[in-house]
């Protein structure tokens, strides 16, 4: 009947909408740039980190026809460990990044992060273990799982001179 026809349009059309299909232009341009945090804490973590990492890119990767890749660490005068255009040497430059820093502020490093993004044209994402406040707009990636960090040591107190030994 006519109004079965017209619920099923119109359940396709709900759904077409709420798929919300969008095709790539072939002139679409954006700029990413990955910051990851240099804290020595992060090597526990990092195998997981960087498949998760090579995960996520991808599916920004597909966002535009054109992408230009920024690796940077948090570390203060670190070079960049990339620049370019493929997201494979991209992934290649991640998988030889050794963080061995102690705690520190990455402000800094999403400060020049922030100028290398164009506009609203691309994303500055964060990878870091720990809780962060960053500027709005910046992405936070985060892999691992909490664990305690135990450890053991013993105290006596020596008879003869009363004092105590670890």
């Amino acid at each position: 009947s006519a109004p079965f026809w017209m619920q099923l349009l119109a359940i396709l059309a709900i759904s077409w909408l709420l798929a919300d299909p969008r095709w790539v232009r072939n002139d679409s341009r954006q700029t990413v740039v990955v910051v990851l945090d240099s804290s020595a804490s992060m090597e526990a973590f990092r195998e997981p980190t960087l498949d998760l990492l090579g995960k996520r890119l991808a599916s920004w990767n597909a966002v535009a026809s054109r992408t230009d890749w920024h690796l940077l660490e948090t570390g203060p005068g670190r070079p960049p460990l990339y620049v370019g255009r493929d997201l494979k040497e991209l992934l290649a430059a991640a998988d030889g990044w050794r963080p061995t820093l102690g705690t520190h502020d990455p402000g800094s490093a999403l400060a020049l992060a922030e100028t290398l993004v164009p506009g609203d044209a691309g994303v500055v994402i964060l990878v870091t273990d720990r809780v962060t406040a960053v500027p709005g707009g910046v992405a936070v990636i985060s892999a691992g799982e909490p664990f305690a960090n135990v450890g053991f040591s013993r105290g006596d107190v020596a008879h003869e001179s009363d004092r105590l030994v670890w």
